[in-house]
């Protein structure tokens, strides 16, 4: 069964291709909510992208997508359309990421989506810095999967926003979450950090999933990068003092993390960036 809107045919496919991402989406909040409104979603045989679509139009805070096996668009959400800065979803379709967002961003976004095609893995809930147009870089985690016949990629993009307060664990959590991100330039032992507020590792990490949605791990490095980038925007310090200035005693290891949350090399980002005082005032070195 084909769809055709605007004049690109947009088919049908199967509920088993979106089934992973339905479940991974039903851990984000308000798409939990969404999802159950739809219990007939699960008992039918095919489901129509139309529908796909209207069930994320729903979800401000999620970027929705289904790519076919060149990478193009084939569906969106409203919140992809109004990040993209185009006007209507038909202006999505039918294009690539790196046709639609500037560099390095779009081509990273293509890069990644042609891999999952060839290799038939998954990107599962991979932490990156995401350039919005006319607003303010912002955090996702982000999920891809191929379809079940290796033709196309259905993804979500989640954004990371306000921790869950009300939950029974809240300050005990926010305490050790604050012990974590305060000791950023330092090489931290992330068990150490649970056993000072009462936690155990495992506990820890699972709390930090359940009330901030990301693990321990993710939010140091979070912090990390949010500093780095600060750093090379604002400072003339080396990006090899930058990193130890970041928790970092191996340069090469923070470029990799670097690049992986936000696309480009931390010499990439800092040439890139056109909103730099100048001249540029040094950092002050932390001492610990």
């Amino acid at each position: 069964m084909t769809v055709v809107r605007g004049g690109f045919a947009t088919p049908s496919i199967p509920v088993g291709a979106v089934a992973e991402v339905l479940r991974t989406g039903a851990r984000f909040g308000q798409t939990r909510a969404v999802i159950d409104a739809f219990p007939s979603l699960r008992g039918r045989p095919t489901v129509e992208l139309v529908l796909l679509e209207a069930l994320f139009d729903a979800v401000p805070d999620v970027v929705f997508f289904v790519k076919d096996a060149e990478a193009r668009y084939v569906a969106v959400n409203r919140t992809l359309v109004a990040r993209a800065g185009v006007g209507s979803k038909d202006a999505l379709r039918g294009r690539r990421a790196d046709e639609v967002f500037p560099t390095p961003a779009g081509v990273r976004y293509t890069e990644q989506d042609l891999q999952v095609l060839r290799t038939g893995r998954p990107v599962l809930e991979r932490l990156e810095l995401h350039q919005y147009i006319g607003r303010k870089p912002g955090w996702c985690s982000t999920s891809k999967f191929p379809t079940s016949d290796g033709c196309g990629v259905v993804g979500v993009s989640r954004d990371l926003g306000r921790p869950d307060d009300r939950h029974p664990e809240f300050a005990r959590l926010a305490a050790a979450i604050g012990d974590l991100e305060a000791a950023f330039g330092e090489a931290v032992r992330i068990a150490a950090v649970a056993r000072r507020r009462g936690l155990s590792l495992d506990t820890f990490e699972r709390l930090a999933k359940e009330v901030l949605g990301l693990s321990p791990r993710d939010l140091l490095v979070r912090r990390r990068i949010e500093h780095a980038t600060m750093m090379l925007r604002d400072t003339d310090e080396g990006v090899a003092a930058i990193a130890v200035a970041c928790g970092y005693s191996d340069h090469s290891a923070f470029s990799r993390q670097f690049k992986a949350a936000v696309g480009v090399t931390p010499s990439q980002y800092r040439a890139g960036v056109t909103d730099r005082p100048s001249p540029r005032t040094p950092a002050r070195r932390r001492h610990r």
